[in-house]
């Protein structure tokens, strides 16, 4: 599991017992227009490039996501062009679900999109389930926003909708393009009409009001499908006018300091071995990214942080976030356990920074309470 992940899952816990105040300690509003893209945007066009970021990471303000999500989120980073030398493409490069239940996003809401015209070149690389992938758009949040796709597999070329985690199609065409080869999808999207394009062909062209705002925009595959992504742009219709009545989100800016690694708890195995040298609680590392400034690698198992000892992923997060005791630079000490070893490391910390719309965090809070509700209905039950 990342920060970014686990921040999202306990941000509403800590918005109901902090309150409001929490909001303005850690975050800044802002307009969706100051949000700052690796982009170049002239006049309504956005280019969203890869090429300057980071191996191994993703776009500041974008997020990894699902729908019926089924154990791990499936990773995405941006990765060198093996096919063209000094390019980054975007790729969705490890799922942990096969599950044809399961779509995998990496999506932003800091670009807001109602109409205009969408375009990304995809190469589907493999996958048994299903292959190739597309563009979502309108986003709403995991379980709800548009989607057009390409799968070589089926050899067609589709478009849905997906309302409360309930994905419905609206139209099909036939398109045989073989995997591994670059093919361009294109959406033109003005009020409820939508037309489809492949490969600068219009294959669809349907009516439809499920999702009638402004939203989120993204990348999107399905259960196993591992897919290369590159040239997403944006062309947004005239930005002066009024968007279906809705106006611009607040977005919030949270920063904290960035470790660059993902962990997961413990496995018995892992119990096992630590055992025999009196250790029963870590944390296990299972993905380090490229630019991260640490002595670690994947598999090892962090014992503690700063002398304070580590018994699961919240222990992390309290120690080195929710203290406010670190800063982007600092350097923290680390014992591990590694090859049967315990073992001295340190990390330098560097700053991470999230952005999230009000209206989502509403949302999240408005699900917690349910979720206390339900569990507090389940306590009377038992007690019954």
């Amino acid at each position: 599991m990342s920060f970014r992940n686990y921040f999202m899952k306990l941000f509403s816990a800590l918005f109901l017992v902090a309150g409001f105040s929490f909001l303005s300690a850690c975050a800044k509003p802002q307009k969706a227009g100051d949000f700052k893209q690796n982009s170049e945007k002239k006049k309504n066009h956005l280019n969203v490039s890869f090429d300057n970021i980071s191996e191994g990471t993703i776009p500041e303000g974008w997020r990894e996501g699902a729908t019926k999500p089924s154990g791990k989120l499936a990773e995405w980073e941006v990765v060198n062009d093996p096919h063209k030398s000094g390019n980054k493409i975007m790729s969705l490069t490890k799922v942990y679900s096969k599950s044809e239940d399961v779509f995998n996003l990496c999506w932003t809401g800091g670009i807001r999109f109602t109409d205009g015209v969408i375009r990304v070149k995809i190469l589907a690389r493999e996958g048994m389930v299903d292959q190739g992938g597309g563009i979502a758009w309108r986003i709403v949040d995991d379980s709800n926003y548009y989607i057009a796709r390409y799968n070589p597999l089926e050899k067609n070329f589709r478009v849905y909708y997906v309302v409360d985690g309930h994905r419905q199609i609206l139209d099909s065409a036939d398109a045989d393009i073989a995997a591994r080869e670059w093919v361009t999808i294109e959406i033109h999207h003005s009020g409820d009409s939508i037309e489809g394009w492949l490969d600068g062909k219009k294959l669809f062209s349907v009516k439809d009001r499920s999702i009638m705002r402004e939203g989120g925009v993204g990348l999107w595959t399905k259960a196993d499908a591992v897919t290369y992504f590159d040239d997403f742009s944006i062309e947004f219709a005239d930005e002066n006018r009024e968007t279906l009545g809705n106006k611009k989100p607040e977005l919030l800016s949270f920063t904290w300091p960035r470790i660059g690694i993902s962990i997961d708890k413990l496995s018995g195995g892992d119990i096992k071995k630590m055992s025999a040298l009196g250790f029963k609680h870590g944390v296990r590392v299972t993905r380090v990214k490229s630019d991260a400034d640490v002595e670690l690698i994947k598999g090892d198992i962090i014992l503690s942080v700063d002398s304070v000892q580590v018994k699961d992923f919240r222990d992390m997060f309290e120690i080195l976030i929710l203290s406010k005791k670190y800063m982007a630079g600092d350097a923290v000490k680390l014992q591990i356990f590694r090859d049967g070893e315990i073992l001295d490391r340190k990390i330098t910390l560097s700053e991470n920074t999230f952005q999230v719309s009000v209206e989502h965090l509403q949302r999240l809070l408005v699900e917690e309470i349910i979720r206390k509700e339900e569990e507090n209905n389940e306590d009377t039950e038992q007690k019954k």
